[in-house]
């Protein structure tokens, strides 16, 4: 494969990570922002409902699914960011091969 390719590839799999890790994720109905980004949505549904005397944990079922979320999102990233170093690596040992002929 060649270095232009593997970065065309890692850009692809870097921007997948970036959009899973960015795009909003709800809990209950309730937005719990993103797998990088938190939300005061679900403390604030939280206190409303212990005011009204319900009992929720809206924060925890938030933590818990932002935490399930960036885990593929931060291996995507990685899998990106190392896909680009192999393009990186590709392309000086071509350029190693081609000076040294």
């Amino acid at each position: 494969m060649t270095a232009k390719a593997l970065a065309i590839v890692a850009a692809v799999i870097i921007g997948a990570g970036a959009l899973v890790g960015l795009i909003p994720v709800t809990s209950e109905g309730v937005n719990c922002g993103s797998a990088f980004v938190k939300s005061n949505d679900a403390l604030v549904s939280d206190l409303t409902q212990s005011m009204s005397g319900k009992s929720t944990d809206t924060v925890s079922a938030c933590t818990d699914l932002r935490s399930l979320i960036r885990i593929p999102a931060l291996v995507l990233l990685l899998g990106g960011m190392v896909a680009l170093a192999g393009a990186g690596i590709v392309d000086s040992r071509r350029q190693n091969l081609t000076a040294t002929d």
